[in-house]
């Protein structure tokens, strides 16, 4: 993805160090999921909730810029495992009887994922781009 958004001249901030961003509020949101993230399997699978769901967002929001057609796939492709995770995420915590909440989606768009199927993907049967 970061070959993709280069080539569409977006900027994308680097950093080779495991939780070190150039955005505070980044640095900060890292360090409050690593945080509660610790706590306990409920927490944890609540973090991933979280983390799913901004994913979902940020790609949304990538999506409505004028892409490319491939990296356009691409993020649809990562939209579709980010809903999958969601879902896993979603059955563990209702497994263990804790609810999936809303925390960037809307309670009704997290609904919406929860209640359709698994999608599958290509398998590498797709597009290819090259």
């Amino acid at each position: 993805m970061q070959a993709l958004l280069k080539n569409q001249q977006i900027p994308i901030p680097e950093s080779k160090i495991q939780g070190e961003f150039h955005s505070v509020k980044l640095a900060e949101l890292y360090e409050q999921l690593s945080t509660e993230g610790q706590e306990s399997l409920i927490s944890a699978l609540k973090v991933g909730v979280s983390i799913e769901q901004q994913d979902i967002v940020d790609l949304q929001k990538l999506q409505k810029m004028n892409l490319s057609e491939e990296a356009n796939w691409v993020s649809s492709q990562l939209l579709r495992a980010l809903r999958n995770h969601l879902r896993a995420f979603c059955t563990v915590l209702s497994q263990n009887a804790e609810t999936c909440t809303a925390t960037a989606l809307s309670q009704e768009e997290v609904h919406t994922i929860l209640n359709s199927p698994h999608e599958r993907g290509s398998h590498g049967k797709g597009r290819r781009y090259r």
